[in-house]
């Protein structure tokens, strides 16, 4: 025989492999930039909210009487300023995003529910989709 039969042979006795939809979609949204940017900025967001506000030199309830609406500056680690207050607005900014992912996930939580009992009034009152 020679070399290309033998290969021919080879080829077919070997099983092909597929992929799965879930190695499909991994592959497209690794190709995709725009998605690949998004997560690295998510990741970057969730690591913030996690360690940010333990991390942070300023506590978030901490007031600065003498510094009180300060525009962003170095000096003294007001990065994003003081609000009217004098409390640190980075601090705050850091433990801000621990708490909006939860009141989205409360809304989100709340129209779920709402939308199942309009669809059980509509399925049940006989006037389905009409």
């Amino acid at each position: 025989m020679s070399e290309s039969n033998i290969a021919a042979a080879e080829l077919e006795e070997r099983p092909i492999k597929g992929r799965s939809l879930w190695e499909d979609a991994w592959r497209r949204l690794v190709r995709n930039k725009a998605a690949m940017i998004s997560a690295f900025v998510l990741i970057v967001l969730i690591l913030l909210a996690v360690v940010g506000p333990e991390v942070w030199i300023h506590p978030y309830d901490m007031i600065f009487r003498e510094a009180v609406g300060v525009p962003p500056t170095w000096e003294n680690w007001h990065i994003l300023g003081t609000d009217s207050e004098g409390r640190d607005v980075t601090a705050r900014l850091l433990l801000g995003l621990r708490i909006s992912p939860a009141g989205g996930a409360g809304r989100h939580h709340r129209g779920a529910h709402h939308r199942r009992d309009v669809g059980r009034y509509c399925g049940l009152s006989g006037r389905g989709g009409r």
